[in-house]
């Protein structure tokens, strides 16, 4: 769980600083900055995956060590924030990105406070630290030469948590973050080279989903996923597997119920001719497959799926949740995710256009509910919490979602 984070100079943040809980929801126009968020996270996610700059902002393809990695969108090239346009003069601060997150670590150890600072231009590191507990593990910065930085960044790895204690200095290649190193090196002690893949595993464990109803009206092409793809790939095998557990399909089925109107009776797997699954239900004496199901019912099918799948991640984003839902089921999606991700769940982070959602929210919500909205001036993203908007007080008894529709939000100073 990721419990505080700060995105400096990335794409529309010039910078925001959140602390954060299980359950985040992002509202606000389009092009407000909300997936850019969700796409900050995917940089930490491909930084605990071990990959190189260059590849967490523009993809890896699949190869036999390795699975495909889809790049940040836009690439390097629209990755930094830039006042007023994008700037395309290299190895300037103006164009450096920083990312910093605080990562509850369990049972023991206290949060892991990871920081990285690197140009998307060169795509290489600029700095880099990594404390665990309030004890540092190691500090990098890129080594200057008299015109440019020269292609290393050096590392420092304190071997004991006292202070003035002996290290290790180590100079790296820039392009991979030096986390990735940090999990190997045998001048780090066993305990925290633990403390360093930890970190990296809590970065990397994110599902990014938002399910495309032609995908979830596929055949799966496997029979034994644990985990769905960010399109829904795999949907019907998960979903096997889910009622092959008698308490997770009770639970998975209960929240079905809820959804349609006609009397639901059970999940019914339909074959192919290879024994492939093919999601469906059965209303009465009927079984319906996915491909007679609306858009809506297979989005809201995907996304309690989710949250019932054999591998469960520690942390889930969703994109726009109302898409396809009807407003009256949207509540159900709200009441689905926000449930579910109490703790010891995975975090959940969502997005959403909808204003409608506004009421439907509890007021321990609220620190966890951001508005985002673009500063007229600047064009950077800023955020702020519901629970800091309402201390104005609104005009008169109206509805979150009125005061949403009518742009009262937006004009709070």
């Amino acid at each position: 769980m990721i419990r505080r984070i700060v995105i400096e100079q990335f794409k529309s943040f010039e910078r925001v600083d959140l602390t954060l809980g299980h359950f985040n929801l992002f509202i606000g126009p389009n092009a407000s900055g909300k997936s850019n968020f969700l796409d900050a996270l995917r940089v930490l996610q491909g930084i605990g995956y071990g990959l190189t700059i260059d590849e967490v902002l523009n993809g890896k393809p699949k190869s036999p060590i390795g699975e495909a990695w889809e790049g940040v969108r836009g690439g390097d090239l629209y990755t930094g924030f830039a006042r007023g346009g994008f700037s395309f003069e290299q190895d300037t601060p103006f164009n450096r990105v920083a990312l910093e997150a605080e990562v509850a670590l369990s049972p023991t150890g206290g949060p892991g406070q990871y920081r990285i600072v690197f140009d998307p231009f060169l795509r290489q590191v600029v700095e880099e630290s990594l404390t665990v507990g309030g004890q540092s593990l190691f500090s990098a910065s890129m080594k200057t030469g008299s015109e440019k930085p020269a292609p290393s960044i050096q590392a420092v790895f304190p071997r004991s948590p006292s202070p003035g204690a002996d290290h290790a200095e180590i100079g790296f290649g820039p392009t991979l973050p030096v986390l990735s190193y940090c999990t190997k090196l045998p001048v780090t002690p066993s305990d925290r080279r633990e403390a360093c893949s930890r970190v990296s595993e809590s970065l990397a464990d994110l599902q990014s989903f938002d399910p495309a109803p032609r995908i979830l009206r596929q055949y799966s092409s496997s029979a034994s996923a644990r985990r769905m793809g960010s399109l829904g790939e795999d949907f019907a095998s998960v979903v096997k597997q889910i009622g092959e557990n008698g308490q997770s399909r009770k639970a998975y089925l209960s929240w079905l119920k809820q959804l349609t109107p006609r009397e639901l009776d059970d999940i019914h797997l339909f074959e192919g001719a290879l024994k492939e699954p093919l999601f469906g239900l059965r209303l009465g004496l009927m079984n319906f497959p996915a491909p007679v199901l609306s858009d809506g019912t297979l989005r809201f099918a995907a996304f309690a799926a989710a949250f019932f799948q054999p591998s469960i991640p520690r942390m889930m984003a969703f994109e726009e949740i109302e898409n396809g839902v009807h407003p009256s089921r949207l509540r159900l999606v709200l009441d689905l995710m926000r449930s579910q991700s109490k703790s010891p769940a995975p975090q959940v982070f969502a997005t959403s256009h909808s204003p409608v959602i506004l009421d439907w929210l509890n007021e321990e919500d609220y620190p966890f509910v951001f508005l985002c909205r673009r500063n007229a001036e600047s064009g950077a993203t800023e955020i702020r919490t519901l629970a800091e908007l309402l201390k104005s007080t609104p005009p008169g008894d109206v509805r979150l979602s009125d005061l949403a529709v009518e742009g009262w939000f937006e004009a709070v100073p």
